[in-house]
């Protein structure tokens, strides 16, 4: 026995448990910390198998199953070519948190970028972890896409939060975002995601924006309830100018696999937007009146008004009279003026685009006008009081007017 101990104490039985560690603390620095018991109790396993050679005689055997096995806790992505093992991201959609599960069963895990931030508010989250998305070659598709793009787990969290006028509101948030049975929660935080890239709708501030919108802002847990109360707000966001790679495009497409039921959405509320949609046809753009939306330009320039009596004004040189051209009707005769702004955006940093002309028509019998700008050879905008709003087809315009 004491040859024994003499023998693990020497730098050539202690070096593979020394390298055995190194990698399984490369594992945990990569990882995170082990989940469950069965993790730990493997990671010891390994790391006495590496100690095992200074006891028995099979040396180099049980070391170079140890550092086998090591070498894959901490680089598993070579072995996954081996159809039996699989590599999954985990997801907490309670705190935040973010993992990895190896087979077999290996699961680690560590705090997300707004573990901390959401304690603070709300006092300790319990983990509610499960498989996110498959890393392993012979899987192309199959990730999560509702509950995973939560803001909970995403950086911009702290700048959607400091859209909120208090702390108060704050908490009242982040209690519906991390409800994992709140039906609303998805389309919660793609309203806050609308608030963070555009800023608050013309005429409200942070005070006003919240006292509109707080009672958007509880957990819901009926199906039927959210699926009203979020009738039509995709319809409504798509036509927003936001970054569709950023925040909004993200959530609106979590959203949309949510009103499915798809895979991390709830069932039962995709089923209830699916009766919603069959039973009661939508109006154009929205049927829920639960939010302040930001403008667009069909409402701002015509609202609900009949249009009649249609013209483009085009400037003249020379200090001739403008030249007011009539839509043509003979060519179009049923075409829908107002349609032409359907597809505009409110534009939340205008530049100063040059004068192309004015649009003239009536108002259920009054007349007015709306200025036409020239953004590019393409692109037209329009502006409406000190709003403009951009993405009218020059050409297609060009076409509807005698020139």
């Amino acid at each position: 026995m004491r040859e024994r101990l003499r023998q693990f104490g020497s730098s050539r039985a202690v070096a593979p448990l020394l390298l055995t560690a190194g990698l399984l603390s490369l594992a945990i620095y990569f990882h995170g910390w082990p989940l469950n018991i069965y993790t730990w109790l493997v990671l010891a396993v390994i790391l006495a198998l590496s100690a095992l050679p200074a006891f028995v005689q099979r040396r180099k055997a049980t070391v170079a199953l140890a550092l086998l096995l090591a070498v894959y806790i901490a680089f598993p992505g070579p072995f996954m070519l081996i159809p039996v093992l699989e590599r999954w991201s985990l997801c907490d959609d309670h705190g935040g948190r973010r993992g990895w599960e190896i087979s077999p069963m290996l699961r680690f895990g560590r705090d997300g970028p707004n573990t901390e931030l959401l304690e603070s508010y709300l006092g300790p989250l319990p983990a509610n972890w499960w498989q996110q998305a498959p890393h392993f070659p012979y899987i192309r598709d199959g990730n999560e896409r509702v509950q995973s793009r939560n803001p909970i787990r995403r950086e911009y969290l702290p700048e959607m939060l400091a859209r909120l006028p208090n702390d108060a509101a704050r908490k009242q948030v982040l209690t519906c975002l991390v409800d994992t049975e709140n039906r609303l929660r998805v389309h919660q935080g793609l309203l806050l995601a609308c608030v963070m890239d555009l800023g608050y709708p013309p005429g409200l501030n942070a005070e006003g924006w919240w006292q509109a919108h707080q009672e958007v802002f509880r957990p819901e847990h009926d199906p039927i309830v959210a699926a009203k109360m979020t009738r039509g707000w995709l319809r409504r966001i798509r036509r927003l100018p936001v970054d569709w790679d950023g925040a909004v495009g993200s959530l609106s497409r979590a959203a949309d696999y949510q009103e499915r039921g798809a895979w991390g959405g709830h069932e039962d509320f995709g089923e209830a937007v699916r009766e919603l949609e069959w039973r009661h046809r939508p109006r154009p753009v929205a049927d829920s009146n639960n939010v302040v939306w930001w403008p667009s330009a069909t409402e701002a320039a015509i609202g609900a008004s009949r249009v009649s009596d249609v013209y483009l004004i085009r400037p003249a040189s020379g200090g001739s009279p403008p030249d007011r051209v009539p839509m043509d009707s003979m060519e179009l005769p049923e075409y829908d003026f107002s349609g032409m702004f359907d597809a505009m955006v409110l534009e939340t940093n205008p530049d100063t685009w040059p004068l192309f002309g004015k649009f003239g028509f009536k108002l259920d019998g009054c007349a007015t006008e709306v200025t036409i700008l020239e953004i590019s050879d393409q692109e037209l905008g329009v502006q409406v009081g000190d709003q403009i709003f951009r993405g009218l087809d020059k050409s297609a315009v060009l076409r509807l007017f005698r020139q």
